[in-house]
Formats: structure tokens, sequence, C-alpha cells
């Protein structure tokens, strides 16, 4: 993709985290930003227009993008980062936390692509960035509505890939842990039942205590997003790696013995 056609770009939950660092760094390289979250982001630049925006309500993401054309006319790229965390098991979720989780960390994505995907369709290119998670390549404990809305973003994502690539970029970005504060926002309970305590982490030995730098991850990120032709996916953190190539390992491990029960159809 021509990298002058990305120069106006909407991140959905900016106020905090992956979206405002995105946000500041595409404003450090001259771009328009629009900057949205419930919490009006801080930016002051004259290119960067802040909105306050519910995801799971789409009549305030369709106002956002009227005012943003409004005032530059276009919309070039999409970058999703609104979500919730999460620290309790399934028991302990209540199925209002669960669909609350659920409404923000995927439809707040569905509700934002479906407005600006018709934008890029005529127009005839964008990019629409969703950041996910190394949780929604390989699960760990106490995330089941986390990881449910991780793994639903990452088939979301590929079916987009596959579906948009005459006229729009997609990319899913597997994050691994970064200082963003999320941590102080999960939604966290203590386990009642001991059966759930004590457990490991992830189902895989690997070592721990990375130092991933936002920063730099962020720099990757938004250099990568402008090629030409984009990888499907983007893993970012050491602990990230070291995670999804295990899961890709066990994964492998099950083909290998699944491979008897290849040829089970019959030739007509």
């Amino acid at each position: 993709m021509d990298n002058e056609k990305l120069k106006t770009w909407l991140v959905v939950g900016a106020s905090s985290g992956f979206g405002h660092e995105i946000c500041r760094q595409l404003l450090a390289k001259n771009k328009n930003v629009i900057a949205v979250a419930r919490r009006v982001p801080d930016f002051t630049d004259n290119r960067a227009l802040c909105l306050s925006v519910d995801a799971t309500q789409p009549q305030t993401i369709r106002a956002a993008i009227k005012t943003a054309i409004d005032k530059f006319g276009h919309i070039d790229a999409l970058v999703n980062c609104c979500g919730l965390g999460q620290w309790q098991t399934f028991e302990s979720t209540t199925d209002d936390e669960f669909r609350k989780l659920m409404d923000v960390s995927f439809w707040g994505y569905v509700n934002t692509i479906r407005e600006v995907l018709p934008l890029f369709r005529v127009q005839g290119h964008g990019l629409i960035v969703n950041i996910s998670s190394q949780s929604g390549m390989c699960p760990r404990i106490y995330g089941t509505a986390y990881c449910s809305a991780k793994y639903a973003i990452e088939g979301l994502t590929g079916a987009l890939w596959c579906e948009t690539q005459k006229f729009c970029k997609v990319i899913a970005v597997e994050f691994g842990v970064f200082p963003t504060g999320m941590a102080s926002k999960d939604m966290m309970r203590e386990n009642t039942f001991p059966e759930y305590e004590n457990l490991p982490p992830i189902p895989y030995k690997i070592k721990r205590h990375y130092k991933n730098d936002i920063a730099l991850a962020v720099s990757y990120l938004i250099n990568v997003a402008q090629q030409q032709n984009p990888p499907r996916r983007i893993i970012l953190g050491r602990d990230a790696y070291d995670r999804i190539k295990q899961e890709a390992r066990a994964t492998l491990a099950v083909l290998k013995k699944s491979k008897p029960f290849f040829n089970v159809s019959k030739k007509s």
C-alpha cells in the first residue's frame, strides 16, 4: 500500500495503553489521528481529533466518523484497541461480566469495522489493525472470558483478511505482557473453590519475567503495518513468541497423532 494513502488513522481505545502510544507515535510521524475512547484522550496536537466514543454503541462511532471526515476528508486506517482485562475462573465470572467483556473486547471491534469497511471499499484502500493478544492463540488460567474474546478476534481478523484482500489490508497483533496498566483494571475475584488453587498460569514451561518495551513494539507495529504487503499477524513480546511457539508445537503434535484418521473419506 502507498504510504501516502495511510495519512489519517482512527484509533479506538486511545486514552491509555497501546492505543495511547500508537496515537503518540503516529502524531510524531505527521499523521492525522482520530483518537477515541470512552474517556476523551488528552492529545493537544492540531492533527489530533479527540472524541468520546463508546464502541459498544454504534451510533457514537458513526457520529465520530462523520466529525472526522468533516475535519480530515477521509479515513485510511482503523486500529482497534478497546478492551477489558480479566483474572478469574469461568465459575467465578457472572453472565453479566462475561457479556460485558465480550461486548467491549469483541463486539466493539465488530461495530467499528462495520462502520469503516464500506468507506475503505468505496475509496479502494484501507488498513485494519486489530489488537489481539497471545491469549488469542494460546489459553491461560483465570481468563476464560478474555481468551474467548481474543480467540473471536483472531477468527474475525482472519476471515476479514480473506474477504477484503482486493481493497483492504488486515492485521492481527498478538501482544505479550506489556506495562499498559491493564492489570490494574482487570476484573479480579478470589476463586471460591480449592480445585482452582495453585494452578500453573499456562500449560507450558517458558522463561518468565521479560521486560517488553511498549514504545519499541508500537514503533515496529506501525512500520510493518505500512508496508506494501504487511503480514497477516504480528507477534510482539518475547513471552508471546515463546508461548505461541509452544502452542504451535502442540498443534503439530496433534496433527501427527491425527494422521491415521486423515483418509476417512471415500473417493466418489
